[in-house]
């Protein structure tokens, strides 16, 4: 007979979404914890350090919709575990890099390896979960990503004292392959290809709305995408969002020790502290959009007001922060900067579902497209700035990153399905 209780397959998939996306950050807060062991063992500038950032953002925008065409044709579990493999790969070819040019290209190929994963863990969510929990399914990759940033300042410090920073890219890919292998033996493409899925956990995923069909190939619809102001607005919002957060994933360490004046090992917990903010704000949010969504609020409400809060609140502290010397009271408003931006790094992504449908995958991409755009500016243009005008300089700026977001923001109809 029948069991009647969903086998809750699904939350197994979510886990091991948050274990890639949790190793996918380790791989990148490694990078930002062992800034200034780098710089000094391969002789590098602040700036040559700046471009090399700014090439694995390029390489990561470039490969963003080519990488959803590819995953969209030969589907999530395939080609999330050849990505995380590859991107492991290129973690490993950082340790070995000897100079600058060697670094940016180990950098550039872990970009575009990297790349396709948040992009394909939103379209394997748009198959596994109805629409009153993709909120919070969606909230679980940033999750991910944001408890590995927690984790790894401390971490990565302590690696790097005991076993010098190549050894850190090392271990981190190590543990890729291993996410790598588990993820392709334990996930598959859509519920109906699981065989743990039941027919009650089956009726559960399709509850509320039919469950966008498996395509593999067909025609994109770019020029109605192209005409579309949600399209374009995403596009910005998500720009902005990103532009923020990877300043707090590249630089954030360098700023304690240099504006802040922290030892290397005083930085590593402090790095740590405003993680601990945006993954609580991550996850929380999404409870609070699907519970606004399922109390039949509007839309734009459910989306865009959570969005637009986290604009101002991340804002607002890091303006404060601005006129404050004592260096923990810094960390803490940062801190709370940095949680409201989990706010605007998390709703995009239910967004993207909201109004791409079939075509979640691809719509991700494009608005992640923009946002490694974003990083890529940022990388090089906050070390210029910090140089030239002060790094606390370099906080006004994404002050004023904020405000384009905010309007941006407000153009975005998440109601209205492109297609």
């Amino acid at each position: 007979m029948e069991n009647k209780a969903p086998t809750n397959v699904r939350n197994t998939g979510l886990a091991l979404v948050f274990l890639m996306t949790f190793i996918c950050l380790l791989d990148r807060a490694n990078y930002g914890v062992c800034t200034s062991s780098i710089m000094k063992d391969l002789n590098l500038t602040v700036i040559e350090m700046g471009q090399a950032t700014t090439v694995f953002s390029l390489a990561y925008a470039v490969m963003q919709i080519p990488g959803s065409i590819i995953v969209r044709r030969y589907g999530t579990r395939a080609m999330i575990a050849l990505s995380v493999a590859l991107w492991s790969l290129f973690t490993l070819a950082t340790g070995f890099s000897t100079g600058f040019l060697s670094l940016v290209i180990a950098r550039m190929f872990f970009g575009f390896a990297e790349a396709p994963v948040f992009p394909a863990t939103n379209k394997y969510n748009l198959h596994w979960f109805p629409q009153k929990d993709r909120a919070f399914a969606n909230s679980i990759p940033n999750a991910g990503s944001w408890l590995a940033l927690i984790i790894a300042p401390p971490l990565m410090v302590w690696l790097l004292e005991l076993f010098g920073w190549r050894w850190v890219f090392y271990l981190c890919a190590g543990a890729g392959f291993l996410g790598a292998a588990l993820w392709y033996w334990l996930t598959r493409n859509v519920p109906e290809e699981h065989p743990g899925v039941n027919q009650a956990e089956l009726a559960y995923i399709q509850s509320g709305e039919a469950v966008a069909p498996v395509k593999h190939s067909g025609k994109i619809p770019w020029g109605k995408f192209f005409r579309s102001r949600s399209f374009w607005c995403i596009a910005v919002t998500y720009f902005c969002s990103v532009y923020m957060l990877q300043y707090f994933v590249y630089w954030l360490p360098f700023y304690l020790q240099n504006q802040l004046n922290m030892s290397i090992k005083t930085m590593g917990y402090a790095a740590s502290i405003p993680w601990i903010f945006i993954f609580l704000a991550g996850l929380s949010v999404g409870r609070i959009s699907d519970w606004l969504f399922r109390h039949n609020y509007p839309l734009f409400i459910a989306r865009n007001g959570l969005i637009l809060l986290g604009f101002v609140g991340s804002a607002i502290f890091m303006y404060i922060s601005t006129f404050v010397t004592d260096p923990w009271t810094v960390v803490l408003l940062l801190s709370f900067s940095l949680g409201f931006i989990g706010f605007n790094m998390t709703i995009p992504w239910a967004i993207a579902s909201d109004i791409g449908g079939e075509f979640t995958g691809i719509v991700s991409s494009w608005m992640n497209n923009w946002g490694q755009i974003g990083a890529a500016i940022m990388a090089t243009l906050s070390a210029y700035i910090g140089i030239h005008y002060g790094w606390n300089s370099t906080l006004l700026a994404l002050v004023v990153v904020a405000c384009i977001g905010i309007v941006a923001t407000l153009g975005i109809r998440p109601e209205k399905k492109l297609m």
